[in-house]
């Protein structure tokens, strides 16, 4: 027996090593650091912050690093050119998304974010694509913006202590998402809600060890993965309540919200007989979790950061109000005022570069074998941009630490909205759909903010702007802090 066994073994292990010497053989690998058969560079992917030692390791071995997680080899691409050259120059060759099993159980499989690049995404984003435009067209963000933030600032001032604004801003952000999304809700079902995502982002913080060794998922799933399963599924059925709803109360004449307007969108490709155009429940159910998911965790985590340079910045922050009270006066903000407030979109875009919300982008996947900065890359291979290491490259940016949103001003006072080195919402065929959605909706949250309050830290508190690990791993979040807010309007 425990020669049979041995036998075995030794079979796997010399089969392995022949297999890794006819791979390595046949490509020309990107560099990287010794892993561990089988485990991996188990010292990189277990730190919650790896995009940092990513980084690191791109300065001793090259912006194109490949590093083992469990069996898969992953590939890093840590600077602007092997970025470029992936998403846009390559297209098509690293469009696809891995098979992670915890992927397929949250996106049905039929998602814009995690489905794979075939005619039917291409047909399923062009209908999201089309539904944001006229959606963003409407007064409706306007006017869910305006009710939210007046609620909750209202709540804001009559603070009369040191406070943690992350708490506001998360309702905030919840509220507006939801109510653009699924339309309007009481209290306690939003609240409800944010305690459906938090929990499903604290199970699936980490990772599952059922995506780096699918055959343990289908044999032994662990209690975690059961759990997240479990809080999944309870999450989608209320999207499908709300579609179901939705289809019943459903006037082609009064579009409420973006779940409207992807019906309408439907009736309209019925009528034309436009069939690749008219999207199933499923897909219908998907374009609002993706825009869900995107719009709340991306942007409460941007604000976050936004309140706190600004709270430790008060030089900066009086920029900002100077220009709000310029161009606005004590007019209430407007999605519409965008255009007019470049030092305040300055200001975000540079807390999207100095404080990255994700600073991985969702994991690529090679289609094809292809070539990146000189390396092979492999068909089937998990491609990472590391947006953390471009955003934080001295090559690109002076004196990076530090939070200067004059990088984005122009010599006339304008805003450069095309910088190198500056991808938060991704390139390509791959980037964020809600893009448009996400600057329009922050920018006039900023101005809002800054027109009613002047925010300031405690007595004797230095301004904090080290990251520490949010709920998922390679995203940063500020160390916790309170603040002290003035009402200017009192």
């Amino acid at each position: 027996m425990w020669l049979d066994l041995q036998s075995v073994l030794v079979g796997l292990a010399t089969g392995l090593f022949v297999y890794y010497v006819i791979y390595r053989y046949r490509y020309r690998l990107p560099p990287g650091p010794f892993a561990l058969p089988v485990i991996g560079n188990y010292t990189v992917y277990t730190n919650p912050l790896y995009h940092r030692e990513v980084y690191k390791l791109s300065k001793q071995y090259g912006p194109v690093l490949r590093l083992q997680f469990g069996p898969k080899m992953f590939v890093f691409l840590n600077d602007l050119d092997t970025i470029m050259e992936a998403l846009v120059k390559r297209k098509t060759d690293i469009a696809g998304r891995p098979s992670m099993k915890s992927l397929q159980i949250i996106s049905e499989e039929k998602t814009i974010s995690f489905g794979s690049y075939c005619h039917s995404w291409k047909m399923h984003r062009k209908v999201a694509n089309l539904a944001l435009r006229h959606f963003l067209q409407s007064t409706m963000m306007d006017d869910t913006i305006q009710r939210t933030l007046t609620k909750f600032m209202d709540k804001m001032a009559s603070e009369k202590q040191p406070f943690a604004v992350k708490d506001y801003l998360n309702k905030i952000q919840f509220h507006i998402i939801y109510n653009l999304c699924m339309g309007t809700n009481t209290d306690e079902e939003i609240e409800r809600f944010i305690q459906r995502i938090d929990d499903i982002n604290s199970t699936f913080g980490g990772g599952f060890i059922e995506d780096v060794y699918p055959l343990i998922g289908k044999l032994w799933p662990s209690k975690k993965f059961c759990k997240y399963v479990k809080l999944v599924e309870e999450f989608l059925a209320v999207f499908y309540k709300k579609l179901e709803d939705h289809r019943t109360e459903f006037n082609e004449n009064d579009v409420r919200d973006l779940m409207d307007q992807l019906l309408l969108s439907n009736k309209k490709a019925e009528e034309s007989q436009d069939s690749d155009m008219i999207l199933e429940d499923t897909r219908i159910v998907q374009t609002i979790v993706a825009i869900f998911y995107a719009g709340v965790d991306t942007t409460r985590i941007t604000m976050d950061w936004f309140v706190c340079f600004m709270s430790g910045l008060p030089d900066i922050q009086e920029k900002c109000r100077q220009e709000i009270e310029s161009v606005l006066g004590t007019r209430r903000p407007s999605v519409r005022d965008r255009a007019s407030l470049p030092y305040i979109e300055a200001c975000l875009y540079e807390t999207l570069r100095r404080a990255s919300a994700f600073s991985l982008t969702i994991p690529h996947s090679t289609l094809c074998d292809t070539q990146v900065g000189g390396y092979d890359i492999p068909k089937e291979t998990i491609v990472f941009p590391n947006m953390f290491a471009l955003h934080m490259n001295p090559k690109y940016w002076e004196n990076p630490e530090m939070f200067d949103p004059h990088r984005f001003i122009s010599n006339d006072g304008n805003l450069e909205t095309k910088v190198d080195g500056w991808l938060p919402f991704s390139a390509g065929l791959r980037t964020c759909l809600g893009e448009a959605l996400a600057k329009s909706e922050m920018v006039t949250m900023c101005a809002y903010l800054l027109q009613r309050f002047e925010f300031r830290l405690p007595e004797g508190v230095d301004p904090n702007f080290s990251g520490v690990s949010g709920a998922f791993s390679a995203t940063e979040v500020p160390a916790p802090y309170k603040i002290i807010v003035k009402d200017r309007f009192a």
